[in-house]
């Protein structure tokens, strides 16, 4: 998904929220809490501190350190946490982002001076001095795993660097044209070329991307440790020219972190998907019982094969298994199954009969041709429908309701999208992996879309 239809969708997102708002101080506290736990851990974690989930929060929320770990880790936790409220006061203050203020959250998040493995000029390892506050003395360029050099600013180079950096992002700020998303990836992106600390970079370039959010009134977006390569595959397609890639992924992450915020607006319970403890034992608990949700990078016949008995019949049997509980609310269900290739639509319901399933409809078309159906050059969208006819309680008149899920399926991923709202409810690429966590939350949505679509047409027929 580009980054234009991203933003469109965090803009209804937010659009939403608004509607909301204000909540009430302990909801909010709830929610920014939560966010502020999920920054701690995620943006420390990425970066190397072992400290789990739960004993970040241990040890934000009580002080109790984690028995074994290094003092060193519970240090930039802390730091980090300071780091993040001193972010607070610039938001509310309004104050000017400089260079002065940077370093200064450098300085917050690293605390004391101390050493690091380095390298000589000549390949020979050795020890550098981080200084937290002050740029960098020497280059800290980075070797990759294949081999290559990837080259940051040269320290003399760094000053100016970084208030050429400033200058555009205070330009962009006062020219109101670019949208927040672009303009807080964009500042973070030009960071990481510049790479002007001997050490925290990362986490400082995040803290920037997330001030620019908050200062817009933004809730935070938060990077994830799990999905860390999928982060730096978008830096690195931003290194070969395509920043929009780069944009459209901080996106996603804004996207995921506005809909926790809507769901909880609205009063429903928002699962900790920040536990990384308890993620790795859910997923384990699920990996063992059925087959791991993963396939080929790219769209084939076999990764094909793959997708439709790994992905997206599980996911429309355990959500439909969820929209059954609504059947006993209507006279009638029946369901729809619609593929469409490139521009042609194939219906294949509906099809009023007791007990049927779009799954099996489904089911039945792909074993009837082997061909059915691939994305080939243009997209193919399969979606799965529930339509309910006649809700039998409003006792002033009857509806029909319908619900389900679309997917769009690209060349080297598929979309996931609340049916008929077309809301994205998930985006994955062919290589990765569907958590149980992100089940749940795709059925949760489609439940919210139902209850909200049944009491408005109450409503409006009271």
């Amino acid at each position: 998904m580009g980054s234009e239809r991203v933003i469109e969708r965090i803009d209804a997102l937010r659009a939403e929220i608004d509607s909301l708002r204000p909540l009430e101080s302990d909801l909010e506290g709830r929610i920014l809490q939560k966010f502020r736990l999920d920054w701690n851990y995620h943006s420390s974690n990425i970066e190397g501190n072992s400290l789990t989930f739960g004993e970040t929060k241990t040890f934000l929320l009580h002080g109790l350190t984690a028995q074994g770990k290094p003092l060193r880790d519970h240090l930039e936790i802390r730091g980090h946490n300071e780091a993040i409220d001193a972010l607070g006061d610039i938001v509310a203050g309004e104050r000017e982002l400089t260079e002065h203020v940077i370093k200064s959250l450098h300085q917050i998040i690293l605390g004391e001076a101390y050493t690091i493995p380095a390298r000589t000029p000549d390949g020979h390892p050795t020890e550098r001095v981080v200084t937290p506050g002050r740029y960098k003395l020497g280059p800290n360029h980075v070797r990759t795993v294949t081999g290559e050099v990837f080259y940051f600013a040269p320290p003399e180079k760094t000053s100016e660097e970084m208030e050429a950096l400033l200058v555009w992002y205070r330009d962009a700020e006062a020219a109101g044209v670019m949208h927040p998303v672009a303009i807080c990836a964009r500042l973070h992106y030009g960071f990481i070329r510049i790479h002007p600390f001997d050490d925290g970079n990362g986490r400082i370039a995040r803290i920037l991307m997330n001030l620019v959010l908050m200062k817009h009134g933004y809730p935070p977006a938060i990077v994830r440790t799990e999905e860390k390569e999928e982060y730096y595959s978008a830096l690195r397609q931003a290194d070969g020219g395509n920043v929009e890639a780069f944009i459209a992924y901080v996106g996603r992450q804004l996207w995921r972190s506005c809909d926790i915020y809507l769901r909880a607006a609205r009063g429903d319970e928002v699962e900790d998907e920040a536990d990384i403890d308890r993620k790795i034992a859910l997923f384990k608990a699920r990996a063992v019982r059925e087959p791991e949700f993963r396939f080929g990078l790219y769209w084939t016949q076999a990764t094909s094969d793959d997708f439709y008995d790994s992905v997206l019949f599980p996911i429309i049997e355990y959500v439909l298994a969820k929209l059954s509980k609504f059947d006993d609310l209507f006279a009638v269900r029946q369901d729809d199954a619609i593929v469409m290739i490139g521009p042609e639509e194939i219906a294949l319901g509906a099809i009023p009969l007791p007990g049927s399933r779009t799954l099996s409809m489904l089911y039945a078309a792909y074993n009837a041709d082997p061909e059915y159906p691939g994305p080939g050059s243009a997209a193919t969208a399969i979606t799965a429908v529930v339509c309910w006819r006649g809700y039998r309680y409003s006792g002033i008149g009857t509806f029909d309701i319908d619900a389900g899920l679309r997917f769009v399926l690209g060349d080297d991923g598929f979309e996931l999208l609340a049916y008929p709202s077309d809301i994205l409810l998930l985006e994955k690429r062919y290589a990765s992996t569907i958590l149980a966590e992100e089940l749940r939350r795709v059925a949760s949505r489609c439940v919210d879309d139902v209850i909200a679509a049944i009491t408005l047409r109450i409503e409006s027929n009271g």
